[in-house]
């Protein structure tokens, strides 16, 4: 029997794991999205997703390639209107107590809040300097005389400050992957943002230079929240606190499980969960 068929249930996990079960941190969430749905011509992408963040905490959303995980991410900051603009969103994100979607207020100022790195670096095509100033200004920051103190801040937070310091006039594209990452992500962070969302943050780089993303990732955690879309089961094992599981069924995204990292790696409740930790779909 095809094992897809036949893992639908909750199970127990299996005897003899003894995992640490790790409390998630107490008090309100940072951000909360409450029955997500994404439909698109006629069809839910993903439906009935909840999912909560707690302050200082890195989540991991695993499971198949197409089950919704980008596209659940992108709601969270509401860039899934510009990635599918004619899909239809229902359900509510809350962000510090406060309802951000559905709301009039800016996409733009949710968006320094929750910020975005994306699977492939996206460096503007002008200088490094330009693309560092171009965020401080959508932040609203108008105080240029500034400006060179919290770049400066900015990059030695990802460990380019010495690197790039002396080629700041230089065009941000023409650096490798790994610096063309960080620096996004020092970009992202100049808007002092509560949330940083990554999808996919090293599927396009090479082994040394996923490693300076994971750690800096790590390093992240003490200044914000954040949430990692990764199929690198190593990768959230070695970078999150908590796991969500996605997992596609009748056609739809949706969540099975969520829990602390080390149970969900080792003993998950869900079969399926567990199935897909060890690699035996056919």
């Amino acid at each position: 029997m095809n094992i897809i068929s036949r893992l639908s249930e909750p199970k127990p996990a299996a005897a003899g794991h003894t995992a640490q079960v790790v409390p998630c941190p107490a008090g309100p969430p940072v951000l909360e999205a409450r029955a997500i749905r994404v439909g698109l011509a006629g069809r839910d992408i993903i439906r009935d997703v909840n999912l909560s963040l707690q302050p200082n905490e890195i989540l991991a959303i695993i499971g198949p390639s197409g089950c919704g995980k980008s596209t659940f991410v992108s709601t969270l900051n509401r860039m899934i209107h510009h990635t599918l603009p004619t899909a239809k969103v229902e359900g509510e994100i809350w962000l510090n107590g406060g309802l951000v979607f559905p709301s009039s207020a800016s996409a733009a100022d949710l968006r320094c809040k929750v910020a975005m790195v994306f699977q492939r670096p996206n460096p503007f095509p002008f200088s490094i300097r330009m693309n560092m100033e171009f965020a401080l200004k959508a932040n609203g920051d108008r105080y240029r005389p500034g400006y060179a103190d919290k770049i400066e801040q900015a990059l030695r937070s990802v460990n380019l400050w010495d690197r790039l310091k002396d080629r700041m006039n230089d065009v941000a594209t023409r650096l490798s992957g790994g610096e063309q990452q960080r620096l996004c992500i020092a970009r992202a962070l100049l808007s002092d943002p509560d949330v940083i969302l990554f999808d996919e943050p090293c599927s396009a780089l090479d082994p040394v230079s996923c490693t300076a993303i994971e750690t800096l990732i790590q390093d992240l955690k003490q200044r914000c929240s954040v949430i990692i879309v990764t199929h690198n089961l190593a990768q959230a094992r070695r970078v999150s606190d908590r796991c969500a599981m996605f997992w596609l069924r009748d056609g739809s995204g949706e969540v099975i499980e969520t829990g602390p990292t080390d149970r969900i790696m080792t003993a998950p409740n869900h079969e399926i969960t567990r199935a897909y930790i060890n690699g035996e779909f056919c």
